[in-house]
């Protein structure tokens, strides 16, 4: 969403697109490292609260200040925000699935670990990519329905379902018909930043309703380390 956001509404060419997201990858390695001291300072509790804060301030960024014409400082910030959310999250997701395992089954651990990450963002991809398309095509559709008789009159069958599918088959029907070239994509822009807001808002409310989970649910550090104590001793009292 973030690469059609900031090509099609932004006017981004391919490079700009792919370097504005540095950030988030420099940032996920910065507070990796930095989640693991404090996971083992303060527990994993403290990371995952900042991490899931992080990635919905992120997403609030995004929801709020990515507009058309948006500077980039707020295309950078946002994915330095998620890289931070995610640096700080992940360590302490990993360490809280690979201690509550006995290390005999290790692999299995591991296994799924990777399995819920791969799976849950397929899954969101999945969602968000849908919910864009949908709030775009939808909006598209309230676009030709609003023209004049006149001009509605003047767009094909053809170049109605071009405009409706995606971005792209705007920008080529726009080539098409160049007299409104520069209302078409117009539109269509305003239609590609109405689905990234809808996207961005779900995940927003799915992001949220972790960070709750985390700060109800999840055991405080003296807690937590009990837990794991208790998994080592079952294991040891198993294996003798």
């Amino acid at each position: 969403i973030g690469q059609q956001f900031t090509q099609n509404v932004l006017g981004y060419d391919t490079l700009l697109a792919a370097a504005v997201v540095v950030p988030s990858a420099v940032c996920t390695a910065v507070f990796g490292q930095i989640a693991g001291r404090l996971v083992a300072a303060r527990g994993s509790r403290v990371s995952f609260v900042l991490g899931l804060s992080s990635v919905a301030l992120a997403f609030a960024v995004m929801l709020f200040a990515w507009r058309d014409g948006a500077a980039i400082g707020w295309v950078l910030l946002a994915y330095a925000l998620v890289g931070t959310g995610v640096g700080l999250a992940a360590t302490p997701a990993s360490r809280s699935l690979m201690s509550s395992v006995p290390p005999a089954r290790g692999g299995m651990g591991s296994a799924f670990l990777d399995l819920t990450r791969d799976f849950g963002g397929a899954i969101m991809q999945a969602l968000m990519g849908t919910l864009l398309a949908f709030a775009y095509a939808q909006q598209m559709r309230g676009d030709l329905a609003s023209l004049p008789s006149s001009e509605a009159a003047q767009v094909s069958s053809d170049a109605s379902a071009q405009l409706v599918s995606s971005y792209e088959g705007a920008a080529a029907v726009a080539r098409d018909y160049p007299a409104h070239a520069d209302t078409i994509v117009t539109a269509a822009a305003e239609a590609c930043s109405h689905g990234k807001s809808l996207a961005i808002g779900v995940a927003l409310v799915l992001t949220l309703g972790g960070l709750l989970l985390v700060v109800l649910r999840y055991p405080r550090k003296d807690d937590e380390e009990a837990y794991y104590e208790r998994v080592a001793a079952e294991q040891t009292a198993t294996a003798s």
